[in-house]
């Protein structure tokens, strides 16, 4: 994959692969999942999921434990096959997509290959792709890697933030960014980097962009705050 390439296309499986193979932390394959799964968030799907989605974040951020996870996994499985109403087939038919992130929430460290939670992260992409239908796989697709830049940033360019711009005021800003994941402070994220001497202009740009896309893992957060 070229430069260009990860900035223009929609190749989202060549994008995943990418930073794969340039040695990117489960944390941001996982991180990408969850926003996938969360982009299908205005279908109407069970509390169950919701809370999968939630804990698992907080499993990944080291907030919830394996007990907790499991726990809600189980209460997703036990209505999987159960019809919605007697007009409407099995929740796995209609959102096949929770499969893969119910395995996606495998607790305890090594229990997955990293090969293999690629192969997940990818999984949750495709059924998500699926679930839209009706003509929406591009516009999700799109959607999609406009996550995995958000995640990822531009892997072509890495950055190393000076330590100059890590000020009380930018690492405030940020972290409660990340707590609270409030993302329309990110121009005022940027004006407080660049008050900072920070002139770098993939990050002004990311956080000034408008109508951009920022999910929790966000690159320049994450940099700020040291995360990976």
């Amino acid at each position: 994959m070229t430069e260009t390439e990860w900035l223009s296309r929609s190749q989202l499986v060549a994008m995943l692969k990418h930073v794969y193979r340039s040695g990117c932390s489960d944390r941001k394959l996982q991180l990408a999942a969850i926003a996938f799964c969360r982009h299908m968030s205005h279908l109407p799907l069970p509390v169950e999921w919701h809370e999968t989605v939630a804990r698992f974040e907080e499993w990944v951020e080291g907030v919830a434990t394996a007990e907790q996870v499991i726990s809600v996994r189980q209460r997703l499985e036990a209505i999987a096959d159960q019809p919605l109403s007697a007009d409407e087939p099995r929740f796995s038919e209609r959102f096949f997509g929770y499969k893969a992130a119910v395995l996606l929430v495998d607790t305890g460290p090594g229990r997955q290959r990293r090969s293999e939670r690629l192969f997940m992260v990818e999984s949750v992409a495709f059924d998500a792709n699926q679930v839209f239908g009706a003509g929406h796989e591009r516009t999700t697709r799109v959607a999609h890697c406009r996550i995995v830049r958000d995640i990822f940033g531009n892997p072509f360019r890495p950055v190393t933030p000076e330590p100059s711009w890590l000020t009380s005021t930018v690492l405030a800003l940020a972290n409660g960014i990340y707590e609270e994941k409030a993302f329309d402070r990110m121009p005022i994220l940027a004006d407080a980097l660049q008050d900072a001497g920070c002139n770098n202009p993939d990050i002004l740009d990311h956080c000034r962009e408008p109508n951009g896309v920022h999910t929790r893992g966000c690159w320049v957060v994450d940099l700020v705050l040291g995360k990976k």
